[in-house]
């Protein structure tokens, strides 16, 4: 089921999901001290080249797991979470949340989003 195609298309809708995605996500994180538009998932297209691929907010890829009514599953190796965009340097990356604690959390906001918000 695709849960942002039955959302409602009021505008002003939209624009308070997207609201709760981002303050859903910020409180989730707030025991790290990080923001959801702060932390980045970077993907590289394999481990030897390093060939950044993707790179999107935790905030994005909220929007994205709600777009598509599932949760991210993420390919460890090419897969990394980081304080910046597009970028692969071991400096930027970040150990909490790890790839499996992203993944639970987009699961705990679909959650949300279907049991709480009725989305």
């Amino acid at each position: 089921m695709n849960t942002l195609n039955n959302a409602p298309s009021d505008p002003r809708a939209l624009s308070m999901l997207d609201e709760r995605v981002r303050v859903f996500l910020n409180n989730t994180l707030e025991p790290l001290a990080l923001n959801c538009a702060d932390v980045y998932i970077n993907i590289v297209d394999d481990p030897v080249t390093l060939k950044l691929v993707s790179s999107q907010s935790l905030y994005e890829v909220g929007i994205e797991c709600l777009a598509r009514g599932s949760e991210p599953v993420y390919v460890q190796g090419i897969t990394y979470v980081f304080s910046q965009p597009w970028t692969f340097e071991q400096a930027y990356r970040i150990r909490k949340p790890s790839l499996a604690d992203v993944e639970k959390l987009m699961r705990s906001l679909l959650d949300e989003a279907k049991y709480q918000w009725g989305v």
